[in-house]
């Protein structure tokens, strides 16, 4: 059930794993055993709308359980069966290649401005990985992997007609859906609905390749993007809870 976070661990000079536990989730004591039988120093945990034995029993697997951040989770209805129109106007998506990774990578770095663990990062996991380590772990994660060599990772630089770059974003593609992990847009640019424009590619690009739901998410402090989520039509489907657990 754990997957093994092969990018995090190596960057971080630790064993992480990472596992997600659903709303139908029952399984405490597999994690448990599989926990006692690995050398994972810690766990990434995604719970999708956790309830007060769930919490509990989260705490009962480690020595602590760090809350880094909470999510307001979105989809689309079935694409299948919309119309889409275009909304992107005077902005262009173009996918990123090799020969633009490095203009990716620089304006990731340039709009990325969170916690990459998350907003409620407590000092104790600030100490043994500072900000620094967290952004170059996530920033060196797109870099490698949203090359165009991947094909179910893509990323697109956003331009103004065309030659003006003003932001970034990238799409993961799965069986039957898509997730878009970000959106970034330059400072100077963040009043244009561009966030809104951005999700409606997303929507088509998704719809494009025959998946059925395009999802993503949003902070639960960035109010901005879930209004964008909201006037793009997507669903609200519940709060995502990120944990770090100390093993």
């Amino acid at each position: 059930m754990i997957e093994y976070s092969t990018h995090e661990s190596t960057v971080l000079g630790t064993s992480i794993g990472r596992l997600m536990i659903d709303r139908q989730f029952d399984e405490w004591d597999v994690i448990k055993e599989e926990i006692s039988k690995s050398n994972y120093e810690y766990l990434r945990i995604k719970v999708q709308n956790p309830l007060n034995h769930e919490l509990d029993r989260l705490n009962s697997l480690c020595k602590t359980a760090h809350l880094l951040e909470i999510v307001r989770s979105y989809t689309t209805y079935d694409l299948n069966n919309m119309t889409l129109e275009d909304w992107s106007g005077d902005f262009n998506f173009v996918q990123v290649d090799a020969t633009t990774r490095e203009l990716f990578f620089d304006t990731f770095k340039e709009t990325y401005e969170d916690i990459p663990f998350g907003s409620y990062t407590p000092e104790a996991v600030f100490k043994r990985f500072d900000l620094e380590t967290q952004r170059t772990c996530l920033s060196s994660y797109f870099y490698n992997f949203y090359t165009g060599n991947y094909p179910e990772k893509a990323a697109y630089l956003i331009y103004h007609h065309e030659q003006e770059l003003v932001g970034c974003l990238s799409i993961d593609f799965f069986e039957t859906e898509s997730y878009s992990y970000y959106v970034g847009v330059k400072k100077a640019f963040r009043k244009n609905n561009i966030l809104l424009k951005s999700i409606n590619f997303i929507h088509r690009t998704t719809q494009s390749k025959k998946l059925m739901y395009a999802k993503g998410s949003a902070r639960l402090h960035n109010l901005y993007s879930q209004k964008a989520f909201d006037k793009s039509g997507m669903l609200c489907t519940g709060y995502d809870w990120i944990y770090l657990l100390e093993l």
